[in-house]
């Protein structure tokens, strides 16, 4: 008798179709301009948040007093831009330096434009979080 295991594993079943964020990712233009090292990464990055969302979330709760943000003009494109870069320290062992400096760029490229603000906080955010933890 076959295991529930192996049959949920069957290689004739099709590949699951694409999550939200990835069909949103893969239908924006600016995606297709990107090579094909760049598209893979965000690729990634999409998939990495939506694996890892509880986990992300919980470290997000633990230093911000008040998350997820209050609800706002910007509040999902903050929520959403702090999960990326928590994605890339915690994750994807992208380079610190490297992870918080695009994460904040894409909050600065954005529009409709994100306050100072609030980029400045995401900034402060990512940056303790690529701190080394003091034993």
């Amino acid at each position: 008798a076959k295991s529930t295991i192996s049959s949920y594993a069957s290689a004739d079943q099709a590949a699951p179709a694409p999550s939200f964020a990835a069909r949103q990712l893969e239908q924006d233009p600016q995606y297709d301009e990107l090579e094909q090292r760049d598209r893979a990464f965000a690729r990634l990055l999409v998939a990495t948040v939506e694996r890892r969302l509880g986990q992300i979330d919980k470290v997000l709760g633990c230093c911000i007093k008040k998350y997820p943000p209050k609800r706002g003009k910007h509040a999902a494109m903050i929520q959403a831009t702090l999960r990326v870069g928590v994605a890339q320290l915690l994750f994807l062992k992208t380079p610190p330096f490297a992870a918080v400096q695009e994460t904040v760029q894409a909050l600065k490229v954005h529009r409709p434009r994100v306050p100072e603000p609030m980029t400045k906080f995401v900034n402060g955010v990512l940056r303790k979080l690529s701190r080394p933890v003091a034993e």
